[in-house]
């Protein structure tokens, strides 16, 4: 699972085609769901990105309920 997560950031990125930020996302919430905490911080990074705040506090507060630095990077940035 942790290949979905470069994986998704190749699509978000446009790395190797135009970028797909769709893609991206369903590829983080798959390897999210299995417990990939990098793809979690991602997905709150994307809709943070979106001002979609709520949905990014989400995947910011389930990444760090699994210790990411990450997740707890960014939860506070949002915060700021």
């Amino acid at each position: 699972m942790k290949a979905c997560n470069y994986l998704g950031y190749l699509y978000a990125q446009g790395l190797g085609g135009p970028p797909d930020v769709d893609t991206a996302r369903k590829i983080y919430q798959k390897a999210c769901d299995q417990g990939i905490l990098s793809s979690c911080a991602s997905l709150g990074i994307m809709y943070q990105d979106d001002h979609k705040y709520t949905e990014a506090r989400k995947y910011f507060k389930q990444a760090l309920r699994r210790r990411s630095k990450r997740g707890l990077r960014n939860t506070f940035r949002d915060a700021q």
